[in-house]
């Protein structure tokens, strides 16, 4: 993607030189928006402008930086927010300090997590960074309107009010304080309503101020225009054309117009629309068209043939005096020094290398985040912010108590009646601290069916022979040591363990505890620790009360362990690439991502923004 999208800038600039040509008579098309991040950071590296079809402002830097400062402004203990307005240019905090600071006060936490507001109280530059947002906060009345409380932050902070995306963030909540559905209208109902505006995919377009620019958009966005010059990238199987997904629901035949029905099945109607939506962006060039395909296969292996579409192109001899073929131009390293410069100041911090070996220690949860995305699992440890903790997981660990103080009375003879198991568990849940009353009742009300009915099972089943509850291990794998906790561990008659793992939460299938890593290194740990050899090795959902019991090979065990230690190896070794994707929206680091991140404004290598 990167010599792909340095080939476009470098040939548009060539071709403009050359033949006078104006910014508007270029356009790059693509099938999805994901295709243009690259290309975005080539035009801006060179101050070219540029305009994107129906752009999305909301994770734009310099939109963010104000959904921080409302943030912030809101709650004094949204410490994401603080954090990102201490790494605005206006202030002096110097990263290092600050990270040194929340370390440290992580390391005396019980949640390993620090205070961001003491912290800044401590470090160097950092009061003013506090004193300044509870002066905003003075200056804006409960009862204003959020229209009136935005002006008051943007000057507040000497934010940029004449920047694209502030602007067309000032027009959205200008028409959301008209709409029908909003009662008080202030920031904190804002806030609620982004936060649920961005879960459902909402999006605050860019306001269009015209002017000669390159057109970026997608193939369907594009239909109706025509440009001089025009550029579609990704011309490969899986990019454009798209691959086929079957649909979750899938539309009887029967149910649909007899008279439009195709004979073809879904994968062949899907081919056939992507085809024809290529040709439509084909055909939105009046002079030059180039078709940017990689030279590479799915395995990165050097590939002779012409990708997907190109192949009917390249074969067509009736146009074969009108078609060029030429190799990329050559990539300068020079140049992708600058193209890596970071939107801002927040990101610079974020994307500095860790201060320590984040391998030397690992649980499997951590293991398993840094499998989701490499860029949250580094974060989470190198600037411990405080999060909110959901009341999953206070619901979870009630559970895991109370189950816990359940076996072990059961194991000294003394089994629990079950109004005290039941009692046990309100009091923890009640000292848990679920901030939403609404849903405490609803966790209240499903821990103790769930515990009535497991108690139930219990009386009318053998009772276990239990080991070991909630036993903490150490497992040393490679250049890493594995520390966790196992919920239980049986005795079998053949003198051989069972293992169990309970599951509050979703409840867990066969194949989960099958393919489970938490569970192969229990079997692991359980056998190195104390010799115990795992017959058996089981996820208990509490929903349902149902036991879903595995056994584990020795070709399993290894494939664990050669997991751990690629896993360890990776964060040795500085591997920390994000993984965007629909979880994006649900991450506590998202205000500050680097990797999801966009400067809309063109900036130079000099670090003004572009005059035109």
């Amino acid at each position: 993607a990167q010599t792909e999208s340095y080939d476009v800038a470098e040939t548009i600039l060539d071709h403009r030189k050359k033949n006078r040509t104006k910014w508007s008579d270029y356009a790059v098309l693509y099938r999805v928006h994901s295709h243009r991040t690259e290309l975005v950071k080539e035009l801006v590296e060179r101050n070219v402008p540029f305009t994107i079809e129906n752009m999305n402002v909301m994770d734009s830097t310099e939109a963010r930086d104000l959904f921080a400062c409302f943030g912030a402004v809101v709650s004094p203990s949204d410490g994401v927010s603080l954090f990102r307005i201490a790494a605005l240019p206006q202030f002096s905090v110097n990263p290092d300090a600050l990270q040194a600071a929340m370390k440290a006060a992580a390391s005396q936490s019980p949640n390993r997590t620090a205070d961001i507001q003491t912290v800044l109280s401590e470090v160097p530059g950092g009061q003013e960074v506090l004193d300044r947002v509870r002066s905003v906060r003075a200056t804006i009345p409960t009862d204003m309107n959020a229209t009136e409380a935005i002006e008051m932050v943007i000057r507040g902070f000497q934010l940029d009010r004449s920047a694209p995306p502030i602007a067309s963030v000032v027009t959205f909540v200008q028409g959301w304080q008209l709409k029908a559905i909003t009662e008080k209208g202030d920031l904190a109902e804002l806030l609620d309503y982004l936060y649920y505006f961005r879960q459902a995919g909402g999006c605050i377009s860019l306001k269009e101020e015209g002017g000669d620019a390159i057109y970026l958009g997608t193939a369907h966005g594009a239909k109706g225009l025509e440009f001089p010059h025009v550029f579609i990238l990704r011309a490969k199987s899986s990019c454009f054309p798209t691959g086929y997904k079957e649909p979750l629901i899938a539309f009887p035949r029967e149910l649909r117009d007899q008279d439009s029905v195709a004979e073809e099945d879904d994968k062949e109607l899907h081919g056939q629309e992507e085809r024809r939506l290529f040709y439509v962006a084909m055909t939105r060039a009046r002079d030059t068209l180039h078709l940017l395909a990689p030279k590479t296969n799915k395995k990165g292996k050097p590939e002779s043939v012409p990708a997907r579409y190109l192949q009917d192109l390249a074969g067509d001899k009736s146009v074969a005096r009108y078609v060029g073929r030429r190799p990329p131009l050559q990539f300068q390293t020079e140049i992708a020094a600058f193209a890596q410069v970071n939107s801002s100041r927040v990101s610079e911090w974020l994307s500095k290398e860790p201060s320590a070996d984040l391998a030397r220690r690992l649980s499997v949860t951590a293991i398993e985040a840094y499998d989701r995305c490499p860029l949250q699992f580094k974060l989470q440890r190198e600037w411990p912010l405080p999060r909110e903790v959901p009341g999953a997981l206070h619901y979870g660990s009630a559970m895991h108590l109370v189950l816990r103080a359940y076996f072990d009375a059961l194991g000294a003879g003394r089994p629990m009646p079950d109004d005290t198991v039941i009692e046990l568990f309100s009091t923890t849940l009640a000292n848990a601290g679920i901030s939403d009353d609404y849903q405490y009742e609803l966790y209240e009300k499903q821990g103790i069916e769930q515990l009535r009915e497991f108690l139930e099972i219990q009386r009318t089943s053998p009772p276990p022979d239990v080991l070991h509850t909630e036993q903490g291990f150490e497992l040393k794998v490679g250049i890493t040591t594995v520390a966790g906790r196992i919920d239980r561990i049986d005795r079998l008659p053949n003198g051989h363990v069972a293992i169990m793992d309970y599951k509050t939460g979703r409840p867990r299938k066969e194949r989960d505890a099958e393919k489970s890593l938490q569970l192969s290194v229990y079997a692991l740990a359980a056998l190195r620790q104390w010799g115990y050899e795992a017959d058996e090795v089981a996820f208990y959902n509490m929903e349902g009360n149902n036991r879903l019991a595995d056994t584990r090979t020795d070709k399993q065990l290894e494939g664990a362990l050669k997991k751990i230690e690629e896993t360890a190896e990776n964060i040795s070794a500085g591997e920390f690439t994000a993984d965007p994707g629909f979880v994006c929206d649900y991450c506590p680091y998202h205000l500050i991502c680097p990797a999801t991140e966009h400067r809309v404004t063109p900036i130079g290598r000099d670090g003004k923004k572009k005059q035109n």
